[in-house]
């Protein structure tokens, strides 16, 4: 069995994510996404964690349609 990640550390990293998010650097943005969903899957439950997170992601989904919108 996987060991479980501590709640607070995967809080750490959404910190760091919105950090990649506010230079908007979309490919490590875009990585450091992948690595977050990658470990609730073994995180401890915490919802305010989970509620930080679909706050960043909301903001790291306009960056995403802001980048796709300047390709055209």
């Amino acid at each position: 069995m996987p060991e479980k990640v501590a709640s607070p550390f995967v809080a750490k990293v959404i910190g760091d994510w919105y950090g990649f998010i506010k230079k908007q650097d979309i490919l490590k943005a875009e990585t450091m996404r992948n690595e977050i969903v990658q470990a609730f899957e073994n995180m401890e439950e915490d919802q305010n964690v989970l509620l930080y997170f679909n706050l960043i992601d909301a903001r790291y989904k306009m960056l995403a349609q802001e980048f796709e919108g300047s390709k055209a």
